[in-house]
């Protein structure tokens, strides 16, 4: 045999076996149709058990309040106590700031109305200019007080405080809460 017809037998049964595996294609494809195809459901017994999940999971938060005394955890409760009384003391302070405010405007207005009534408002042009600027220079001539004396000052030292006090206390219950967040997403 020569090359030439090495080449023609080979060229044939190539032939033979293309042929042959294209019908074995052909002859799957209809039983590949003939398949069902697949279709996620959920049986009744998926639903069950996912609610006995649902189920177990409030159990054991409603256990954790039974043995806690609350939904919150107990440095949480503590923080937020910590932080209503000092709500409370700024407002005691804010509010006795105002109270003094309120009397000290109180005072002026009477000290007006008395300088109206007063017999030195009936007196002449010149008695009351006099007046006034006798109230100019002791006034200025006065020396001024030092900040330790002003009563105001140490008000707005102790809201400072107060105000400080709360903001630590927001930051405590903000810390708090991201810790309790974390835990109730491990229970979830």
């Amino acid at each position: 045999m020569s090359t030439t017809d090495e080449l023609l037998i080979s060229k044939v049964s190539f032939n033979r076996l293309a042929t042959r595996s294209t019908n074995q294609y052909q002859e799957s494809l209809p039983t590949i149709d003939q398949i069902p195809t697949a279709r996620a459901s959920a049986a009744m017994l998926d639903k069950l058990w996912t609610q006995i999940d649902v189920l177990d999971d409030v159990t054991a938060m409603a256990e954790a309040v039974k043995e806690h005394g609350s939904f919150f955890t107990e440095e949480f409760s503590s923080s937020i106590c910590h932080m209503k009384e000092s709500q409370d003391k700024l407002l005691d302070i804010v509010i006795a700031q105002q109270m003094a405010a309120k009397k000290a405007r109180e005072e002026q207005e009477t000290r007006l109305k008395q300088d109206e009534v007063s017999p030195v408002a009936s007196a002449t042009q010149k008695q009351k200019e006099e007046q006034e600027q006798q109230r100019m220079s002791d006034f200025f001539s006065l020396p001024p007080k030092p900040a330790s004396h002003n009563p105001n000052l140490g008000n707005f030292d102790e809201l400072d405080q107060y105000v400080g006090e709360v903001r630590a206390s927001l930051i405590n219950i903000q810390d708090q809460m991201n810790n309790f967040d974390e835990v109730r997403c491990k229970l979830w």
